[in-house]
């Protein structure tokens, strides 16, 4: 019908608005005949609840409909939630159980109850306070590793909320997010160099690329003494597509505005809403966890490893160290520390084929030595394991890792019976 009045039109209307009309139904007769925008093939073997229509359209909508861009970050993610373990079908309820959210969230507010609608957009609302919050803190009692999986973790909590919401109701969801600065210290947001602020700025990226278009909108609340610091860091950490969702509300407008946005279940009482909680360890008014504060005795405590090496990595080079176990039920251990941002991953090789076993993230030691990148997984079968590191910099600039590691028949704490060094084979490899 469009068509049809569009043609008809540019028959009676002279000149150059004839022009600019047929132009107009060529268009429209030019995008009638592509196919729905989820009918795209990625070449990627999706689980069902990702593989929606409405889904599919996010992905290609937040990448400008570029597949070839899609594909390798869709694929990435996929790995990645696989190896998280978040295709878990108890996901969701099991989620105060994961050992990232229950190390973490305790030092942080953030609300976490499921599935609260925003009426108004069909959203799920999700509110974080950042005053109160020592996050300098936070980096001295979480290796790096934990608390990008915290974000990462705690991202897929909400995503899946929305997957599900978008199954109830049959329309698009998405994320409505609040960020409350009242009591907030923004210097070591300031400062691009401060441990915060590096490892804040890779789970910014993480977020943007695997959750794109998750986000409705961004409301920044109680921030008008920080508004043009607070604009130029999230001009630096922002897609321009995640920036545009972003509105400060500010003074006593904030109780009036929210709810014009939000619908009052949502909105907590604290700004306006109806919303209240009564949970331990909750705020009923803001509806957020009540952080606890963080002593010296919460600050991570790197273990002692009997050997260290240090090995330099070219740019767009990844490094392996292979450890070959012959005895199933023995616990790998690592420790490390780098010079910049690097990709790390834990894989079992079995032949040609390799499977991944943790999550591959990119991380940075911004405390060096003091507090290293520290894990272990359980290696309940032989064969071999894997450490990946990838120099992902676009630099000329060789890449420095200091790397420990043990392999042990302990799967406590303490590093005992170290294997010998005849099960450990060292190799440069091109990046993937």
């Amino acid at each position: 019908l469009l068509l049809q009045v569009s043609i008809r039109s540019a028959e009676t209307v002279p000149g150059q608005i004839s022009f600019i009309v047929q132009t107009f139904a060529l268009l429209c007769l030019r995008f009638s005949t592509l196919p729905p925008m989820a009918t795209i093939d990625f070449g990627i073997d999706l689980p069902d609840e990702l593989n929606t229509e409405i889904n599919l359209n996010r992905w290609l909508t937040g990448w400008q409909c570029d597949v070839e861009k899609i594909r390798p970050v869709l694929q990435s993610y996929v790995e990645n939630r696989r190896a998280a373990g978040f295709d878990d079908p108890q996901f969701l309820k099991n989620f105060t159980e994961n050992q990232y959210i229950k190390k973490v969230l305790p030092l942080t507010s953030i609300s976490t109850t499921p599935m609260v609608v925003n009426e108004k957009d069909n959203s799920i609302v999700v509110i974080n306070r950042l005053g109160g919050v020592d996050h300098h803190k936070v980096t001295l009692a979480t290796t790096p590793r934990e608390l990008l999986m915290f974000y990462f973790t705690i991202a897929e909590y909400f995503y899946q909320q929305v997957l599900e919401q978008e199954k109830r109701s049959g329309k698009p969801s998405g994320i409505t997010l609040i960020y409350d600065y009242e009591g907030f210290n923004l210097l070591e947001y300031a400062n691009p160099r401060s441990p915060t602020m590096q490892l804040f700025s890779l789970g910014a990226m993480l977020l943007q690329d695997y959750y794109c278009e998750l986000l409705t909108a961004f409301y920044l609340v109680n921030a008008s003494s920080w508004i043009k610091v607070i604009l130029g860091i999230a001009k630096k950490l922002l897609h321009p597509r995640t920036l545009g969702k972003v509105h400060f509300i500010t003074g006593d407008h904030m109780k009036e505005e929210l709810p014009k946005r939000i619908s009052l279940n949502a909105l907590p009482v604290e700004y306006g809403g109806n919303w209240t909680e009564c949970g331990p360890n909750v705020d009923p008014r803001t509806c957020c966890s009540v952080n606890k504060p963080i002593t010296d005795e919460l600050y991570f405590k790197p273990s002692i490893f009997p050997n260290k090496s240090r090995v330099w990595i070219p740019p767009n080079k990844k490094y392996c160290a292979v450890v070959t176990v012959t005895k199933g039920g023995c616990t790998l251990k690592w420790q490390f520390f780098v010079s910049s941002a690097v990709s790390f991953a834990v894989s079992y090789k079995d032949g040609e084929e390799s499977r991944l076993l943790l999550p591959r993230l990119v991380i940075c030691t911004p405390h060096g030595e003091k507090l290293p990148e520290e894990g272990s997984i359980f290696c309940d079968g032989t064969g071999k394991y894997a450490l990946e590191f990838w120099n992902v910099s676009s630099t000329f600039f060789s890449l420095r890792l200091d790397l420990a590691y043990s392999l042990s028949e302990s799967v406590s704490e303490d590093i005992t019976r170290v294997e010998p060094g005849s099960y450990l084979n060292l190799s440069f490899t091109d990046t993937l």
